[in-house]
């Protein structure tokens, strides 16, 4: 395995957000994970996990070493996946949906891979991918092992492996049977609605921001609100966004898209500063108007 110095990070985040890794390899195995950690160690360099590039917000210089996940395989025997933490996330749900295996279908199109998407606790349309997760493999201080569901402490958006200094090797899942043909049609649909938003070649990270838990908004604030607009007890940030005009901010060459106030785009030549000083100019407004503190679904690197 070999380390490369000052890699380009700049093709391998969905931001496209010029970045260069100041130490940087791509391990095949679990074994070459273990080498890139311990070379780090040997080193005295910090190290970082990087998947499909979704979700992040990339420094022009990120420090230490850049470990880029393997895409891996997914295993399946009678009704169980085994799927390496570097797989598409959306290639290992159209793999479900083929087989005739229900659970995930929802979360079609999402970007990224498994392994983020299980960090992330990745969800839509009122399901997650905790649901589906039976065991998650990790490498934690130099040990393989597996862990269960209720170790990760899934919640919104939200897991304790996020917390952990540990790289997800794979995911274990046990789904049920479900009507083959139902499934492909709600993916389709799903498929359909999300590309209308966030097509392929858009530079952006997804949803920028977390949607709001109710518990978190002052009730003066929540008189104010559109309570249909509320979905399994949360306030949309695009919804939220929306009202306080958030498709004007703009700083540098990123901006928040016309079509979805939630989603900050780079229109040419973004940098890490010009996200963060929309984000901040956004979390203000919010702040100022409602009360309501929002939380990034990103991370910055």
């Amino acid at each position: 395995m070999r380390i490369q110095k000052n890699k380009s990070l700049t093709k391998l985040n969905t931001f496209g957000i010029r970045s260069v890794a100041e130490y940087f390899c791509e391990p095949k195995n679990d074994k070459e994970i273990v080498d890139a950690i311990d070379w780090a160690k040997r080193n005295g360099v910090s190290w970082v996990v990087l998947g499909g590039g979704s979700n992040i917000v990339c420094s022009p210089i990120v420090s230490g070493l850049v470990i880029k996940i393997p895409k891996g395989k997914t295993v399946f025997k009678k009704g169980l996946f085994v799927v390496d933490a570097g797989v598409s996330l959306d290639d290992f749900i159209a793999t479900t949906v083929t087989k005739g295996y229900k659970g995930l279908e929802s979360l079609s199109w999402i970007p990224g891979t498994v392994g983020g998407a299980t960090i992330g606790n990745a969800g839509a349309y009122g399901t997650s991918i905790q649901n589906s997760i039976s065991r998650v493999c990790v490498l934690v201080h130099g040990e393989v092992k597996w862990i269960t569901n209720k170790a990760c402490e899934f919640g919104y958006r939200e897991s304790a492996l996020k917390h952990m200094k540990c790289v997800v090797l794979r995911i274990e899942c046990a789904l049920e049977k479900g009507n083959k043909k139902e499934l492909q049609e709600k993916r389709k649909n799903i498929i359909s609605i999300r590309s209308k938003k966030f097509k392929k070649t858009l530079r952006c990270p997804g949803s920028y921001f977390k949607n709001i838990h109710i518990k978190n908004v002052l009730m003066s604030s929540l008189e104010r609100l559109d309570k249909t607009k509320i979905i399994d007890g949360k306030i949309p940030a695009g919804y939220i966004l929306e009202l306080i005009n958030a498709k004007k901010v703009s700083c540098g060459g990123m901006c928040v898209a016309d079509f979805h106030a939630n989603c900050i785009i780079n229109v040419g030549g973004g940098t890490s500063d010009d996200v963060k000083n929309v984000a901040e100019t956004l979390k203000q407004k919010v702040y100022d108007e409602y009360g309501i503190v929002l939380e990034e679904e990103v991370r910055y690197l």
